[in-house]
């Protein structure tokens, strides 16, 4: 009778919780047990709505008609997607993608909706893999150690630094790309480490990020110097507030996250552009904001992320 009762207080908590937003449910959880079961319901609800929002689980275009090859190095895992006509060019340009957190390289590879723009610019797409960000999620569950986030990437110090390098020249090695044209980009947690890669190496020609900042305590970054990278963030972002501070509806909420005023300082006194595409009615989700971006320049997210990036 008493584990029946259990049962039926914990179906009423989770029901409510799935009512309530993720900072007032977070915050409502002492247990530990009971704080990882109602993250994970989240999380489910969370997926549920993405698939709603798009129509179905192909995102912003279906994908694309060239080959996705899963591979490897070491215990990190990527998929390189290769377009039907790459034999057919020298010097092929590369754009490393990194998904957000809490995700994996095949979910942003399904809705980010690069693949068929590779088709046409003839570039190799790199959807990569970092590694589990919470002990007691799944670890399909990922992120990145973007210098001043996130979860255990963070505080066990991952060396994703270096995996992207080591991407980038075995994809040169294999697939033939250019390492003078690598370009990156990335969404929330990706984004951050897209910035990280950007100011601290020479590995990105060009970068975008979206919904990002810089999270680095530093007053320059000298590696990108006379080179671009572009924001592109909702105005009505409580994820990562464009102004800064603490998450509104976020997990990590010990987190202080830079303003986009501080990380274009940054650039700025490194001699670097920082291009703030800041879109009022969008929030953190890349949904929202390809929605805006069709509403108010009719052109989709992916299709911004190549023409900045000049991949057209």
């Amino acid at each position: 009778m008493q584990k029946q009762a259990q049962k039926k207080m914990l179906g009423a908590a989770v029901a409510l919780a799935i009512l309530l937003t993720p900072s007032a449910l977070y915050a409502a959880q002492e247990n530990s047990g009971l704080k990882s079961y109602f993250i994970k319901k989240m999380m489910e609800k969370r997926e549920e709505k993405k698939k709603s929002e798009n129509g179905s689980d192909e995102g912003f275009y279906v994908q694309g008609a060239g080959q996705n090859h899963k591979e490897s190095l070491g215990d990190r895992t990527f998929t390189i997607y290769t377009p039907p006509s790459i034999e057919k060019r020298k010097n092929i340009p590369l754009l490393i993608v990194l998904h957000g957190g809490f995700g994996s390289a095949d979910q942003i590879h399904k809705y980010i909706g690069l693949n068929p723009l590779a088709d046409k610019g003839n570039f190799i797409v790199a959807y990569l893999d970092g590694t589990q960000v919470a002990s007691r999620l799944s670890d399909r569950m990922k992120g990145w150690n973007a210098g001043g986030c996130c979860g255990l990437p963070e505080t066990k110090g991952v060396d994703d630094v270096s995996f992207i390098k080591n991407v980038i020249a075995f994809a040169k090695d294999k697939y033939g790309i250019d390492p003078a044209q690598v370009y990156g980009t990335g969404h929330s947690n990706g984004a951050m480490m897209t910035q990280r890669i950007f100011c601290e190496t020479n590995l990105y020609k060009s970068a975008v990020s979206i919904s990002g900042t810089l999270q680095l305590d530093t007053k320059s970054c000298p590696a990108p110097r006379g080179k671009n990278i572009m924001n592109i963030h909702g105005a009505q972002d409580e994820n990562l507030p464009v102004a800064g501070g603490h998450t509104v509806v976020g997990f990590n909420k010990k987190t202080d996250y830079k303003s986009q005023e501080y990380t274009r300082e940054i650039y700025k006194n490194s001699g670097a552009r920082y291009d703030l595409l800041l879109l009022e009615g969008a929030t953190h989700s890349p949904e929202s904001i390809n929605a805006r971006l069709w509403e108010t320049q009719n052109m989709s997210l992916p299709q911004k992320i190549v023409s900045y990036l000049g991949l057209e």
